[in-house]
């Protein structure tokens, strides 16, 4: 039996079915490292085995569902294919678009089925899927730049104290749905932690080639939110990093755009 009853997993996937990064505990999982030289989907997991389920690849299948998804993500049970046979609840997700890198996130048959690894309040990315991601897109293609976008929405705690953090809940999730439309399929929106979330926006070269994104996500914020009993007035604060190398470290990147955040809001007249 596998030994991840109650963990989540991650294993990204290029478009050619080749495992580009994995968390290490897949070992245990596999009976086989998911990291190592040239590793394939298909070599690790195999398809659903019942009547329904097309007769193809592990790979295969998953790009066949997703196709076949009106959502970037769906769940579904694969089975390992050493020890062979034994089940594995999966959800597969998109990262960049219909042709792009899969990632999937995975527990083992005594843990519980999982969704995605998403923000349960917000259903955004969250910090592991950001991670994910980031580490996709430089295995996958090296060459293409990208920004981080680090925001805060302005005085939000002030809402939390005034109208309750029910309605700081509402607010937050209303805000997600309005961001998630700023943004291309191959774009990701996450939330951070609290008020701050990250967009990552793929192939934006430099501050101005993110502008445009950075508009929309601020022109979302200007219609009033209707969160409880009360019409919210947010704004928000944006800093923005470029990773015009893949070899920028997440950390140093994200260090950047905070800064650039701050400097933001100490310009600020009071």
């Amino acid at each position: 039996m596998t030994q991840l009853a109650g963990q989540t997993l991650f294993l990204v996937v290029d478009i050619h079915g080749r495992v580009v990064a994995s968390d290490e505990r897949w070992e245990s999982c596999l009976g086989v490292a998911a990291s190592k030289a040239a590793a394939t989907l298909d070599e690790l997991l195999l398809p659903p085995a019942d009547d329904s389920a097309p007769a193809t690849s592990c790979h295969g299948y998953l790009r066949q569902r997703l196709a076949q998804c009106a959502e970037a993500s769906f769940a579904t049970e694969l089975a390992t294919a050493r020890p062979p046979g034994e089940p594995i609840h999966v959800a597969a997700r998109r990262l960049a678009g219909p042709g792009g890198p899969l990632v999937l996130v995975a527990v083992s048959s005594t843990g519980s089925a999982p969704t995605a690894s998403r923000d349960p309040l917000t259903g955004l990315a969250d910090r592991r899927e950001l991670l994910a991601t980031v580490e996709s897109w430089r295995r996958c293609s090296p060459e293409t730049p990208f920004a981080l976008l680090f925001i805060d929405l302005d005085e939000f705690k002030q809402v939390n104290d005034q109208h309750g953090h029910l309605t700081g809940d509402q607010a937050l999730e209303e805000v997600a749905r309005r961001w998630q439309r700023c943004v291309r399929e191959e774009d990701v929106v996450a939330r951070y932690g609290g008020d701050e979330f990250i967009v990552l926006v793929r192939g934006a070269a430099s501050v101005a080639a993110a502008r445009p994104v950075v508009r929309r996500l601020r022109r979302a914020l200007e219609t009033p939110i209707q969160a409880g009993d009360a019409a919210l007035r947010l704004s928000a604060t944006i800093g923005t990093a470029i990773a015009a190398s893949p070899l920028t470290p997440f950390r140093e990147l994200l260090a950047a755009a905070d800064k650039r955040m701050y400097a933001i809001k100490r310009r600020r007249p009071r």
